[in-house]
């Protein structure tokens, strides 16, 4: 019987998945009456499941990950070892394209910041000036006040100019 639900899958993979399951289901220690009980799987499908002689129906097989804690990787060696169908396989050509695009947002986004950091430099400059001009000019009417109360002494009536 064809697993329509792993049909990409290679037959090695999906034998070796069974091999696995059964191993780690005995490693736990676990009798698969007790896993069947857990997961809703009849006994008598869960022994077939681990000979590789049934298919597994997702939804029957996360089940039965979950109780025995595989995780994928575990299951199928790695995510490279999982084959998807032949029409759902990403391109390396389709990745370089995403690649090409991303690369250009992020590029985008770069002068955008450039520009927005140089803008925030012309307006710091500004303000320095800003602030150089106002404290030039404190110091020039400091000085003309400084000029002023000179000069107002120097009329005073003790100094007798007048």
């Amino acid at each position: 019987m064809e697993n329509k639900n792993l049909k990409g899958l290679n037959e090695k993979y999906i034998k070796k998945a069974c091999e696995i399951i059964k191993e780690k289901r005995i490693q736990l220690g676990l009798k698969q009456e007790y896993v069947s009980e857990i997961t809703g799987i009849p006994q008598s499908i869960l022994s077939r499941i681990e000979n590789g002689k049934i298919e597994i129906i997702n939804e029957k097989l996360l089940k039965l990950l979950n109780v025995l804690e595989i995780t994928f990787d575990d299951l199928f060696g790695s995510v490279k070892n999982f084959i998807l169908k032949d029409n759902s396989k990403i391109s390396l050509q389709t990745i370089e394209s995403e690649v090409k695009v991303e690369n250009s947002y992020i590029n985008q986004s770069n002068e955008v910041l450039v520009t927005l950091v140089k803008s925030v430099l012309v307006q710091q400059e500004t303000i320095l000036a800003l602030f150089k001009n106002t404290l030039e000019n404190q110091l020039n009417t400091e000085k003309r006040i400084e000029e002023l109360i000179n000069t107002l002494e120097l009329c005073s009536p003790k100094n007798n100019i007048l």
